[in-house]
């Protein structure tokens, strides 16, 4: 296995990340992994995601971990119309590698990772679309009051210095999430979806996954964890679901 540092820049951005690449393969599959809302001021690397992306890479896949626009490791600062375009950034960036099979490539979503993941999938030509896609933990279809909370996460979280977030951003906050939240895109996605949820999400209401798979479209697989919580990665029954799901359709 190899272990590659790299470095993306759009515009004045530089996102940073690391490549997990199998020994000895011509051609590959790959999974781009997007992270969820930092909960602390430190990159992925040193998160967790450095040993999910050697699992996938285990199975014989390239596995691509990033730190998001406004988070730690990476510059500019959050919002999901960023996230979006940092997708598009890394997204092409694999999809260029000579030893990257480009009809081989998932995504696989975590939390707020997952709106512009979905978001990003439903508004890319077909003739790109990826392989398919897993959602972990999705906020869904988020109501007023609880937009309100989690715009709140947001600012307490850019006061730890978990994510950056420019000032007049605050006021376009909830009609951003508002226009991309995952229920009013998933139907346009065709590819295989499979989308997993912890009974025992504190923060994330099971509900939000049974809305997600009533308006998406087949094919489609709706798994529910009866004893995990919100950090899907972190949970070894959720883990062990989604590295078979990697094993068995890529």
């Amino acid at each position: 296995m190899i272990e590659q540092n790299i470095e993306l820049k759009r515009n004045n951005i530089t996102l940073s990340g690391v490549l997990f690449i199998p020994e000895g393969k011509k051609k590959n599959p790959a999974v781009i992994i997007a992270h969820g809302l930092p909960s602390t001021p430190a990159p992925v690397q040193e998160k967790g995601y450095d040993s999910l992306g050697r699992k996938i890479c285990a199975l014989g896949a390239v596995s691509l971990i990033f730190n998001f626009s406004g988070c730690k490791g990476s510059g500019g600062f959050f919002s999901l119309k960023n996230w979006t375009k940092d997708l598009e950034l890394v997204s092409n960036y694999i999809w260029n590698l000579e030893y990257i099979d480009p009809s081989r490539v998932a995504f696989l979503a975590f939390s707020m990772g997952t709106i512009p993941t979905i978001y990003y999938v439903a508004h890319q030509n077909k003739t790109t679309y990826p392989r398919f896609l897993i959602i972990c933990a999705c906020p869904a279809d988020l109501h007023d009051a609880r937009l309100g909370e989690l715009r709140l996460g947001i600012q307490l979280t850019n006061q730890i210095e978990g994510i950056r977030i420019e000032k007049e951003y605050d006021s376009q906050m909830l009609l951003e999430f508002k226009e991309y939240m995952p229920v009013k895109w998933i139907a346009s996605i065709l590819m295989p979806k499979y989308i997993l949820h912890g009974r025992r999400d504190d923060l994330i209401n099971v509900k939000n996954a049974h809305s997600l798979y009533e308006k998406a479209m087949e094919p489609k697989e709706l798994i529910i964890l009866k004893n995990a919580g919100h950090k899907l990665r972190q949970d070894a029954t959720a883990l062990s679901q989604i590295l078979n799901i990697l094993r068995n359709n890529l």
